[in-house]
């Protein structure tokens, strides 16, 4: 579930998760605040952090309002957490406990607001609608277009942009882009992934005069997140933005990528973002960026509920690659399509191929070999696929390929984006088989280790060798269900059987199941089944001697 993006007086109304351990705070404070007349929906509520984070990953809220004292997770450790995955929301905090230690440690988790128990309904909207006015605030200042247009004036680096650009083409000899990273200041040994940033449309900029200025505020909003952990190299490339970090962590690298992507999208933009491999040296920059393409090509056939980078080391891969000579990058692109693409894309990525063909006046000759390499580029990836499928169809394009040389281009192009739909079913079931394969050998281990209470989405994607974000996607796309409900559903269904068949204590069998605490698996197990383990048993017991 993912909230509906509702409008009240033309500004988007805000998400609340709100979470309190009494039952009668969270009805009350639900109840008594007039949410849709502040801009807000009515909050949807968690009882305990572990449960909120859940709801938080699955509901990305705008706003979250948490208690501190909870049980199972507190509501600090809660925020720590919640902060990683959301880093665009807002946080309130309320508590009854004037104690300096938990104020200072919410000052270091940047909440934005802390309330002290007792407080009004008034206060509360007064607080929220402060909150409120501060987002509005920093999105105006995000898509001011005038400080951006004098930014875009004053501060652009043409040169080194062309510098970076002409790498990306594979323009430049080993010795002047060596030459040229000394201009730059640039270090002699690079060692860099490349992070490729696509716009997927707006909801919100939808005035002409504001869209040029678009990419500028995703470039500005970029360059303020990276340079807090180094120099940002940010460039646009064409109506994309590209960033080469060149010495942070594979895991700062994501993880600030993620929170450029959260905080984009949080202004009504969607993106997405790919990474690509890591390579030692600015004139592979070509390679790395086909490889970020890739990638994000590759997130974007997935059903995703949100926004995450995509890394290329987690692409399924089927076979060796092709090679591409210089001039070969729409070879990729096609392929790309055809593994990740849908048919509107296919046929638009085909047209345009026969489209700049025909501009080139071609005669019989050129049109044959024009049309013999396309038809070669299918037929080498059905070949990698390894099917007795993919065999048919190479035979299929080497037995038509003659005959339509001859047609008119409209009717040779109908022909060939056919080719490639049926080529696009072929390959995107492999990948579909292969990332299945990876959720199924997931769902094994599920199986031998539910009873390890340190089993975690976080440590199944590292036993997977999978980026936790691509994981958690993949799951949910083969599955139907978060980690975390799947792990739960088996535990208490491993509780159940220990619960009929067994006479060990409600402890033991939680510690057998994978929980260490007692009270916390009677928790989960009564929000499962309705009843606590105790009086599950015991109806259980009592349907048995009838």
């Amino acid at each position: 579930m993912i909230y509906a993006k509702e409008f009240l007086g033309g500004i988007k109304m805000l998400n609340i998760l709100l979470v309190d351990d009494e039952e009668e705070i969270r009805e009350g404070m639900a109840r008594r605040i007039p949410w849709q007349q502040l801009g807000f929906f009515k909050p949807i509520t968690a009882e305990n952090g572990i449960e909120a984070l859940e709801l938080a990953e699955k509901l990305r809220p705008d706003i979250i309002i948490t208690d501190i004292q909870m049980p199972f997770m507190d509501g600090l450790e809660f925020i720590e957490q919640a902060t990683k995955l959301l880093p665009a929301s807002k946080f309130l905090v309320f508590s009854g406990y004037d104690h300096f230690e938990y104020a200072q440690k919410a000052v270091s988790l940047k909440v934005d607001k802390y309330l002290l128990k007792p407080f009004s309904a008034d206060d509360l909207a007064k607080v929220l609608c402060e909150i409120k006015e501060k987002m509005q605030e920093e999105k105006a200042e995000r898509l001011n277009t005038q400080r951006l247009q004098k930014r875009f004036e004053e501060n652009i680096s043409i040169f080194r942009d062309n510098f970076f650009i002409s790498c990306l083409n594979g323009l430049n000899e080993t010795e002047r882009v060596l030459q040229q990273q000394r201009d730059f200041n640039l270090p002699e040994k690079i060692s860099c992934r490349l992070v490729l940033f696509e716009f997927r449309g707006n909801y919100e900029l939808t005035e002409a005069s504001d869209r040029p200025f678009l990419s500028l505020a995703v470039k500005d909003i970029a360059i303020e997140q990276i340079r807090v952990f180094e120099k940002p190299l940010v460039f646009s490339y064409g109506e994309n933005l590209v960033w080469l970090p060149i010495s942070v962590t594979d895991e700062q690298i994501t993880q600030i990528t993620n929170e450029i992507c959260a905080t984009i999208t949080s202004l009504g933009s969607l993106i997405l973002a790919g990474i690509s491999k890591r390579h030692l040296a600015l004139i592979e920059l070509k390679n790395a960026y086909i490889e970020a393409q890739s990638a994000l090509d590759f997130s974007s056939h997935l059903d995703q509920r949100t926004t995450f980078a995509m890394i290329a080391d987690d692409i399924p891969h089927h076979g060796s690659s092709i090679s591409l000579n210089a001039s070969d990058v729409e070879v990729r692109r096609l392929v790309n399509v055809l593994k990740y693409g849908d048919v509107e894309k296919i046929s638009m990525c085909a047209k345009e191929l026969f489209q700049q063909a025909q501009k080139q006046n071609l005669n019989r000759f050129e049109y044959t070999a024009f049309l013999s390499e396309w038809v070669g580029v299918l037929s080498r990836n059905c070949l990698l696929n390894e099917t007795s499928e993919g065999e048919t169809m190479i035979f299929r394009l080497s037995r038509e390929m003659e005959s339509k040389v001859g047609l008119p281009f409209e009717e040779g192009c109908r022909w060939f984006i056919d080719c490639c739909c049926q080529v696009s079913k072929i390959l995107q079931k492999d990948i579909h088989q292969s990332s299945k394969g990876q959720i199924m050998q997931g769902l094994h281990y599920i199986a031998e280790n539910f009873n390890d209470p340190d089993l975690t989405a976080d440590s199944l994607s590292h036993y997977l060798h999978l980026n936790p974000a691509y994981f958690s996607v993949l799951f949910k796309k083969h599955t139907g269900k978060t980690f975390v409900s799947y792990l739960t559903e088996k535990r208490v269904k491993e509780a159940k059987e220990l619960l009929e068949n067994s006479d060990d204590k409600t402890y033991i069998i939680a510690e057998k199941v994978g929980y260490t605490e007692s009270n916390y698996f009677s928790y989960v197990f009564k929000k499962a089944t309705g009843h606590s383990p105790t009086r599950y048993r015991k109806l259980y017991t009592s349907e048995e001697s009838l």
